[in-house]
């Protein structure tokens, strides 16, 4: 099935078809994203809109959708893939640090609300992945420029980890995410 997850007609189309399928996942992975420039020239409302709806709002309407089904069962695992954008602004993008800012947040009050009914929160902050999304991670030939960006097969790898993992958080890769936090003290504008 495919979705724009944007969309909660089309959500909740695809997971209609889960249903009728008797199909409810273990673990649903929000990964959904994407980086638009919306602080190219002058801020541009409608492409920051779009950054949240589909950063943000895309992973929110998964769960609006699939957590009762979960609370039925009693258990169930949502992992959404954040990034240490979380943690900074970005001079080109309002919506994706504010997105994944907003997406860790949410996650932190589920957890909260819901870690006693058997239902777990768990977010992956993500450091540099060479992917489309921001191609200054990758070269012509779509290989990642420089040696601290995770592939996406490392990524992916990265992401097993936490599915089977028992932690609520994951950063990785871990050295350059400790340095990145540890760098928080710094002004933004000196960090950029």
């Amino acid at each position: 099935s495919q979705c724009d997850v944007a969309d909660p007609v089309q959500v909740a189309k695809t997971v209609g078809q889960l249903k009728t399928s008797d199909f409810l996942p273990d673990v649903i992975v929000l990964n959904s994203a994407v980086f638009l420039r919306d602080l190219k020239g002058d801020f541009d409302f409608s492409l920051a809109q779009q950054g949240l709806a589909v950063n943000y709002g895309g992973a929110m309407i998964w769960i609006g959708e699939l957590l009762p089904e979960f609370l039925k069962r009693g258990s169930g695992k949502f992992l959404a893939v954040s990034s240490t954008s979380a943690f900074r602004p970005d001079a080109d993008s309002v919506a994706l640090p504010a997105s994944k800012a907003a997406l860790s947040l949410a996650f932190r009050s589920l957890r909260l609300r819901y870690s006693r009914r058997g239902i777990k929160f768990v977010t992956v902050y993500f450091g540099p992945v060479a992917t489309p999304i921001i191609p200054e991670y990758t070269d012509a030939a779509g290989r990642k420029k420089y040696f601290f960006v995770l592939t996406p097969e490392q990524a992916a790898r990265k992401l097993k980890k936490a599915i089977f993992g028992k932690r609520n958080k994951y950063f990785f890769p871990f050295w350059l995410t400790v340095l990145f936090r540890a760098a928080l003290f710094f002004p933004d504008s000196f960090f950029s």
